[in-house]
């Protein structure tokens, strides 16, 4: 059972045990040479899920991750690989763009139905994928958005100045309220003068 070996055996073992890069058109036109074999693939993850298996497998798993992806140069046609693990963080979902790479199992081409017709796609089996998170590019601010920052910037600043005037004409017309604030002794008397 390739599920069995995959779960026993160290990912360092598998990698080295590849035939190498294999396309999309190796697996499809020559099932029966890579059948069975370990090959690497790299393409892009479109749809990632995690799936339970079925209870009392021959493997004793309890699930795995069946991923639908294209291979890098290939034909935009999907690929269906099942793994056991992804890695911390590897994103899930209907709609992803995850590059990676997998040493797998090819185990065969799998006949299902799209758009009302009848495709061939291969199926892989693997233990683990090799992913980076992709960094985010920074978005350059373009000539839109730094206008509407300065105009932004312009009208806040439009408005604490107005603020502050108003603010500083409050004090002028209200002389008391200073006053009252701030009074000063009323007799000077009872201080001594030096002699």
């Amino acid at each position: 059972n390739l599920w069995q070996v995959l779960y026993q055996s160290e990912e360092r073992f598998i990698d080295t045990a590849s035939r190498g890069s294999v396309t999309f058109g190796e697996l499809f036109e020559q099932p029966d040479i890579f059948r069975g074999q370990l090959v690497t693939i790299e393409g892009i993850a479109r749809r990632a899920e995690y799936v339970k298996a079925a209870r009392n497998n021959r493997a004793q798993i309890e699930g795995y991750y069946r991923m639908i992806l294209r291979l890098r140069g290939g034909p935009n046609r999907p690929v269906f690989l099942y793994t056991l693990e992804v890695p911390e963080y590897f994103p899930l979902g209907d709609s992803i763009e995850a590059s990676i790479e997998a040493t797998a199992f090819f185990y065969k081409n799998w006949l299902y139905e799209a758009n009302g017709l009848s495709w061939i796609a291969p199926v892989l089996l693997s233990k683990n994928i090799r992913w980076q998170p992709s960094i985010k590019k920074e978005t350059p601010i373009t000539l839109t958005t730094g206008v509407v920052l300065i105009v932004g910037l312009a009208m806040v600043s439009v408005a604490v100045a107005w603020w502050l005037i108003r603010q500083s004409s409050r004090v002028v017309k209200n002389p008391q309220k200073i006053r009252l604030a701030y009074r000063s002794p009323v007799s000077y008397t009872h201080l001594t003068q030096p002699t």
